[in-house]
């Protein structure tokens, strides 16, 4: 929670402090909250044909997408927004049942029977549960002359959590990372060396079938599915994995006119903030620029005194939760 707060603060106050936030050029996220809504503010939802919801990572209800190996899976709508070239970089929370590769179809941004279109996330062939991320040619055949994939080194195993984020700069220069760990691998593949597509939907947690294989389901959970129009860097890959997306790109504050005056600001010696309204209980959390919380306390007043005691001079950022839900956030500047 301490690590969230502070990333929503840089988000919301500080993003000047980084070149780029995880928003830009941010094609779709779906948080799996009970629904297959797009929250990226994109409109591309999905259609929903089976999939139920349960448990996330975090233990909240509801908040993770369920599909059941058989016949449940999401369909992505067929928009130009989605019809992109390199780079791309596709990011989501798995908790996979197994690792064989007929219950490991991750993502398809567009499918069409015995032929390979768009970009696709899955385990590879082996049985080994190396993750594979690759995209079509379009020549209208299933094989490896009509696509090119990285396969990782590393594996993943049933029965736990993953996050998988696959970044595309070219045909031979995409990354895996579990985890958000490098997970290296090889190439495969001989086929276009972009992306091909043709006017058709894509698929979560489904494959379309072709000559060589019948059409095939995952089973398991998804979470925080997103794909952006450019290659993340590896600080914004170290957000994914210490924070949430969802709290991100979802936050829905209580009241973000909690904070109603904050004086003086700077301060030498103290600072006041004055609230507008007193709640049952919140938590005040303060942060210095590094993320390192400098100061937290819980209380039900609607004034909060910062007395600068050890602080040093500089910028300050800090939120006020309730709930666990940041309802409020500013910055404080030390003399």
């Amino acid at each position: 929670m301490k690590k969230l707060a502070f990333l929503f603060l840089l988000f919301s106050i500080s993003g000047a402090l980084f070149s780029q936030n995880l928003q830009d050029s941010l094609l779709f996220f779906y948080p799996f909250n009970g629904n297959v809504d797009d929250y990226s503010g994109n409109g591309l939802h999905m259609t929903n044909v089976g999939v139920t919801y349960g448990l996330d990572r975090h233990g909240h209800v509801l908040g993770a997408g369920i599909f059941d190996g058989i016949d449940d899976y999401l369909i992505l709508p067929n928009s130009p927004r989605l019809k992109v070239q390199m780079p791309v970089t596709i990011s989501f929370w798995v908790f996979p049942e197994s690792y064989a590769m007929s219950q490991t179809k991750f993502i398809n941004t567009e499918t069409q029977y015995d032929d390979y279109l768009g970009f696709r996330v899955n385990c590879s062939d082996n049985g080994a549960g190396e993750v594979r991320a690759g995209f079509g040619g379009g020549l209208g055949f299933a094989g490896y002359g009509n696509r090119r994939n990285k396969n990782s080194d590393s594996t993943i195993t049933g029965g736990k959590w993953y996050n998988i984020t696959c970044v595309y700069r070219a045909y031979n220069d995409m990354d895996i990372y579990i985890n958000c760990v490098n997970a290296a691998g090889y190439y495969d593949g001989s086929g276009p060396t972009t992306v091909a597509y043709e006017n058709r939907s894509g698929r979560v947690g489904s494959f379309e079938a072709t000559s060589l294989l019948p059409e095939t389901f995952f089973e398991g959970r998804l979470d925080d599915m997103a794909m952006w129009h450019r290659a993340l860097n590896a600080t914004e890959l170290t957000w994914i994995c210490d924070s949430s997306l969802n709290s991100i790109f979802s936050h829905n504050p209580i009241d973000n006119n909690l904070v109603q005056s904050i004086f003086p600001n700077p301060f030498s010696e103290s600072a006041t903030i004055q609230l507008d309204n007193n709640y049952e209980e919140y938590t005040f959390s303060m942060f210095n620029v590094l993320g390192e919380l400098v100061r937290e306390e819980s209380s039900r007043s609607n004034t909060i005194i910062i007395n600068r005691n050890n602080l040093s001079s500089g910028v300050y950022f800090f939120c006020i939760s309730i709930e666990g839900i940041i309802a409020d956030s500013g910055k404080l500047i030390v003399q």
